[in-house]
């Protein structure tokens, strides 16, 4: 959502890594992305991600860099997904985090305006998992895009009751225009608590 007191920061072209943790790295303008007000960018919503992965203990809970989810929302084909899906195990965890982004287009990096996060959410009851997704803006512009990611991963899920449903979690909601991603890394960051 863009807005004149927000922006998009930085650049990237050639510059200087400055931070990195397991398989994500920060350049230089993703440090000015934090300075903001600013939109968050994917490479600082996994690497916080992975700073969050690094202190969990055990395989029941996935946070999922955003380039994943994004992925498998996009791929032309059940078999594709299966195929990107399977080494992930998302049937045998208790709590998947997945990142939406609104971005329309594959070819061009770094789009889209708006982050929610969708959890698959097998630890409530084991037997019947279900989509929780978290919006941080009202009217639930990513709504869709939740639906259409859920749907993709349906099919690669165990369910006694024959369908996963996706619901709304309880979202706060934030009071500005590009805030969502840092509303995206605070809900992770409860739900990994």
């Amino acid at each position: 959502m863009a807005s004149a007191s927000a922006s998009v920061c930085g650049s990237n072209k050639g510059e200087e890594w400055v931070l990195s943790h397991r398989d994500v790295v920060l350049i230089r303008s993703d440090l000015a992305i934090l300075r903001g007000p600013c939109f968050i960018n994917d490479r600082i919503i996994a690497f916080y991600f992975a700073h969050l992965s690094a202190g969990l203990h055990n395989d029941d809970l996935l946070l999922l860099p955003p380039f994943i989810p994004y992925l498998l929302s996009n791929l032309p084909d059940p078999d594709s997904i299966a195929a990107v899906a399977h080494p992930l195990r998302l049937a045998s965890r208790r709590l998947v985090l997945l990142h939406v982004n609104d971005n329309p287009d594959a070819s061009v990096a770094e789009g889209g305006s708006h982050w929610t996060l969708l959890v698959l959410d097998s630890a409530t009851r084991p037997s019947a998992p279900r989509f929780v997704h978290h919006d941080s803006l009202r009217g639930m512009p990513n709504l869709p895009i939740a639906a259409h990611l859920a749907d993709a991963l349906r099919p690669l899920l165990q369910c006694d009751s024959g369908t996963v449903a996706l619901v709304q979690g309880h979202t706060p909601r934030q009071t500005n225009s590009y805030d969502c991603g840092v509303y995206v890394m605070a809900i992770a960051r409860a739900i990994c608590a």
